[in-house]
Order: structure tokens, then sequence, then C-alpha cells
């Protein structure tokens, strides 16, 4: 009996994406050093699952940058939503992301 294929949830897999290159990493096959620390990061997926979710992503290229826009501005009014006002580290003057 086949058993049923893995669903990944692609913004778990793009974070990890992040993460790696946060943490230095210059290309998509750096997720590998995250899976070296499964109680930090959790499971992350394989290479060959990074480089299908990004040509699926790739595929579809005008709904993805819209939804990536979307949830870039949702991110950033909640950042400021929780600044402190003593907080001086965000400026006003900084780049827009």
């Amino acid at each position: 009996m086949a058993q049923p294929q893995a669903l990944h949830d692609p913004g778990k897999v793009l974070l990890d994406v992040a993460l790696a290159v946060t943490l230095g990493g210059d290309c998509l096959a750096d997720v590998a050093t995250l899976r070296c620390e499964p109680a930090v990061f959790g499971p992350v997926v394989s290479d060959p699952t990074v480089s299908r979710l990004i040509d699926t992503l790739a595929a579809s290229d005008e709904k993805v940058l819209q939804a990536i826009r979307s949830a870039r501005s949702e991110v950033r009014q909640r950042v400021w939503m929780l600044r402190t006002p003593t907080d001086r580290s965000w400026s006003t003057s900084s780049a827009s992301w």
C-alpha cells in the first residue's frame, strides 16, 4: 500500500530559506544548516523540496509577487504596531522594504 505524500507548508519552507540566508547562507541548499538543529528549527524539508517550491513560485510569478507584497505589508504593519515609542532603532527615515 502506498504511503500518502508528505505535505509541506510553503510558508515554513520559505521561512527556513530566510533563516538560512540570515545565518550566512547564499544558496537554497544552505537550509541544510538548519537540518542539523531540529530541536531549534523543527523539521526542515529536503533540498529537492525547496527547489520544487521555488520552481512552482517562479511559474506563477504575478500571483506570487502579489502574495509576497501583501505578506510583507502585513508584517511591516505588525512590527510598527509592536514597536515601543522609545525604540530608537527604527527610524522613519530608514529605507523601506
